[in-house]
């Protein structure tokens, strides 16, 4: 018999952790994050920069004090798989795994790879409460996220079509839910529950895309307002500038995956788009060069106004600040 393992074997193992009470599979603090692409067509469309949502959802994760389906137990399982007994790879991590799994066939090395995570995703999104928050803008219809997370995270008893039903024992773990959502981004839950229907949930998407890029401003200008400067500098005055201008280069990152995801789906609804639907890449790249630039001049402004308001003795350093091509860069 080989050693070699299939998509299902890992499935019956996250099952298997999210039954064992004592070590909880999607434990977390009442703040789960929730992360997804953006598509190569959105991402290869934002000049200047390379958007991508992992990597910003863990700066994001890092500020918010949430939990990402990483930092679970069947996340770094996941992440962290190399196979059992004498099938083991040199990689790790699903994808890894199924790319060399000489018991796949080619065609399904992306679906074998996938499926363990889509099953741990719907899990995630059933075990959370308290909070949600997103980094998505510009994730793919076709994703593990919309597809999964979102209706889940929505509705707990929402009918998938491509999945089969949770088992009983596990379905009782998790519904009805043991504490409610109580907010999206800041936006009441039962705001996007409005958006969201059995068969559509496009609304509600939309619903959370903008509350991502409005939360994500509203924590840039409270990271400015002098109260939060003072308060900072007693505590981390090497955050006092960098954390509102990375929330706020976070923002117009998010806006114009959003911006690029809307108008490519205008792009395909429309036989000759509308043209306030067509905005070039380079126009994008200056508006948003020219928003962070602004933005940075104003906090370091800000910062330094309550510095010279500190006697000499109490004022602690603050990194070097530089803008370089729009860019705000603060050196440590």
């Amino acid at each position: 018999m080989s050693d070699w393992l299939k998509a299902d074997d890992l499935t019956r193992v996250i099952d298997g952790m999210v039954l064992d009470t004592k070590h909880p599979a999607f434990a977390h603090n009442g703040h789960t994050h929730l992360y997804s692409g953006p598509l190569k067509s959105i991402r290869e469309a934002i000049l200047g920069i390379v958007v991508d949502n992992h990597g910003r959802a863990l700066m994001r994760r890092r500020q918010l004090g949430a939990v990402i389906i990483d930092d679970t137990l069947v996340g770094k399982y996941l992440i962290n798989f190399k196979g059992v007994r004498g099938a083991t790879i040199l990689g790790k991590g699903t994808f890894d795994y199924f790319r060399v799994n000489p018991d796949i066939d080619d065609s399904e090395r992306i679906t074998q790879a996938l499926a363990p995570w889509q099953h741990a995703s719907r899990y995630f999104a059933l075990a959370s409460w308290g909070y949600v928050s997103t980094t998505v803008c510009g994730a793919s219809i076709n994703g593990v996220y919309y597809t999964l997370e979102t209706p889940y995270t929505i509705n707990p008893n929402h009918k998938c079509s491509f999945m089969p039903p949770i088992e009983d024992t596990i379905h009782n773990l998790f519904i009805p839910r043991k504490k409610p959502i109580e907010f999206v981004n800041l936006l009441p839950f039962a705001q996007v529950e409005r958006g969201y229907t059995p068969s559509d949930w496009r609304r509600a998407q939309k619903i959370i895309c903008l509350s991502e890029q409005r939360m994500a401003l509203h924590d840039a200008l409270a990271g400015i307002n002098p109260k939060t400067i003072r308060d900072g500098i007693k505590i981390a005055a090497h955050e006092v500038l960098s954390r509102p201008v990375e929330t706020y280069q976070y923002y117009l990152e998010s806006r114009e995956c959003y911006k690029n995801d809307r108008q490519l789906m205008f792009t395909s609804t429309y036989a000759k788009p509308r043209k306030h639907h067509v905005t070039p890449p380079s126009v994008n790249q200056a508006e948003r060069q020219r928003k962070l630039e602004t933005f940075g001049l104003m906090a370091l402004q800000l910062v330094k106004t309550e510095l010279d308001l500190m006697t000499p003795a109490t004022r602690p350093s603050i990194p070097a600040f530089s803008l370089v091509d729009g860019k705000v860069t603060l050196s440590v």
